[in-house]
This record gives C-alpha cells, sequence and structure tokens, in this order.
C-alpha cells in the first residue's frame, strides 16, 4: 500500500528503510560494506498505519546480473467473496512472478516457495502455472511443513509467470488480505 513503511533486513542483520510510493513500489540502496553473496537470504516486512507488522518475505540473492525478481500476491474467498475467511472455506491465491531485468537478461531454473502456515490445506490438485494444471515435476508439496515449491524454469526479462492454487481455510482469519505468507523466490543455478 502507499505510503506504507519497509524494512528490509540484510544478512548480516542491518536493516535498510524505505516507503512504498503512489506506484506501489519500493526501493533500497545495500549500504557500502554490505556485500551480498549468491544464496544469502534477505527479508523484508512492511508496516502500514493502524496495523500490525506484516510477516516477514524472504528473496534469495541470485547474482550480480540485471535480473530483477518481483512477485506480486492477491488473495480471494472463493466460497463467501468477503475478506474474512472461516474454517472450511476456499481461498485462491494468485501470484505473478516476474523478471523486471532487461530483454536480454535470463533468469535460469527460477523458483518459488510459499509457507503456507498452519491456518490453510493445500489442494494439491489446484495447482496451475499460466492457467494450466501443473505436473508432479513441477512442484513440491511438503504437508509437514506445510510448503509449496513450484519450479518456473527460465524467465526472460520482461516477463512474468502466473501461478494459482487453492487452499482450504483451518481457523478464522479476520482478514484475508493480511494473511502471513512468506514468499521465497530463487534459482536453481
Amino acid at each position: 500500500m502507499p505510503e506504507a513503511a519497509i524494512t528490509v533486513t540484510l544478512p548480516n542483520g542491518s536493516t535498510v528503510n524505505a516507503t512504498v510510493n503512489s506506484g506501489g513500489t519500493w526501493l533500497v540502496t545495500v549500504p557500502a560494506g554490505v556485500v551480498l553473496s549468491v544464496g544469502d537470504i534477505v527479508s523484508a516486512n512492511q508496516t502500514e498505519t493502524g496495523k500490525i507488522v506484516s510477516g516477514d518475505v524472504h528473496a534469495i540473492v541470485i547474482g550480480n546480473t540485471d535480473i530483477e525478481p518481483g512477485i506480486n500476491v492477491f488473495v480471494e474467498n472463493l466460497t463467501t467473496g468477503e475478506n474474512f475467511a472461516q474454517a472450511g472455506d476456499l481461498l485462491l491465491y494468485d501470484a505473478i512472478v516476474t523478471n523486471n531485468g532487461t530483454a536480454s537478461s535470463i533468469w535460469q531454473s527460477a523458483y518459488v516457495i510459499f509457507e503456507l502456515g498452519s491456518f490453510v490445506t493445500l489442494q494439491v490438485n489446484s495447482i496451475r502455472i499460466n492457467n494450466r494444471t501443473v505436473t508432479s515435476s513441477q512442484y513440491i508439496y511438503d504437508s509437514t511443513a506445510n510448503t509449496l515449491t513450484i519450479f518456473l524454469g527460465d524467465i526472460v526479462g520482461g516477463s512474468g509467470v502466473s501461478i494459482s492454487y487453492r487452499v482450504v481455510v483451518n481457523s478464522d482469519i479476520s482478514n484475508i488480505n493480511e494473511v502471513i505468507l512468506n514468499v521465497i523466490l530463487g534459482s536453481l543455478v
């Protein structure tokens, strides 16, 4: 949301702050002396006026390239259409994963991990990439950790991949738009 405060935690524990602009984006500069290496995890959370701090979203450093990965996640209550959910309701998650880099940049063997949390259970047969049902080689679902890893393949600069999946709610959620959902973007290369 515009004007929300963003706190980014770097691998060394230091933080950098930003504010979401009117276009819904934000940018931070890694301070001088802080080195990011491939495989490092950077996390960020958002604070909106009058609301609780969001859960952390994690990203894995994939290299020193012009690849600019991004993700937008949207949630909808398919049972009631309301912004809250009760146990048994069906939620639809839609995510757009993008490579905002130049047309010559290729994000190789991209993947995304959704840490679903204990409040929902995945409907395994509902997973889609670009509106096509996925095959078992395109995802890993760990029911014990309740994590969903989806393999996206290569994403060229300026392109994106659409992902959707459904979950059944296990306990009441007062605002589905504030559901804490950790997302990790990465690359197998």
